[in-house]
């Protein structure tokens, strides 16, 4: 009888319990990784890699919600509902991003370039383009100095096939060398 009365307590607390808490949390936008063209993820020397989805951010402000995103080429995303529903995408996580218009920016949070000292205070030389934004480079050290190339996508659109043989960083403002390597900036 004792175990009959444990079973049906048992049971009635399992009955009783949300389903929402037993729900698994959505995937994180941030997790999928870049990767390279044989299908292996793009990292750097320490492991860490690159999102597919997510824009690099120094700082970003959190979010740490869920954001409903329509992923195509790139991720599309609005906060959900005042319900906590989609009504268009698949429910994701986003720990990192903010409102954006009528959207939501989801962020990969990364290391500051400058603060690994791999930024330059030098005027912009003739010869270079020069960039804004956030953007990743892969920094290593060579020959006693720093040299920075981009981590991503070339000029070409192409995905590097190498991994990062230093590490991954954000840029934030710099320009491209007519040798190919990035120089970030410090002054702005």
């Amino acid at each position: 009888m004792a175990n009959s009365t444990r079973s049906l307590t048992l049971l009635a607390l399992l009955t009783l319990t949300p389903t929402s808490s037993l729900a698994s949390p959505p995937p994180d936008l941030c997790a999928e990784p870049v990767l390279k063209a044989d299908g292996s993820p793009y990292q750097d020397s320490t492991g860490f890699e690159l999102s597919r989805w997510c824009e690099p951010r120094i700082d970003p402000p959190v979010w740490d919600g869920p954001a409903c995103c329509v992923v195509t080429d790139e991720a599309n995303c609005v906060p959900p509902t005042s319900r906590g529903t989609c009504t268009v995408g698949m429910q994701f996580w986003c720990e990192h991003g903010e409102l954006v218009g009528d959207g939501l920016a989801c962020y990969q949070q990364g290391p500051d370039a400058c603060a690994l000292g791999a930024c330059s205070d030098i005027e912009n030389p003739n010869g270079t383009t020069m960039f804004e934004g956030n953007n990743w480079v892969c920094c290593e050290e060579l020959n006693d100095a720093l040299e920075c190339v981009w981590a991503t996508w070339t000029e070409t659109g192409e995905l590097p096939n190498a991994d990062c043989g230093g590490w991954l960083a954000i840029c934030d403002y710099g320009m491209t060398n007519i040798d190919g390597t990035v120089t970030c900036l410090g002054w702005l």
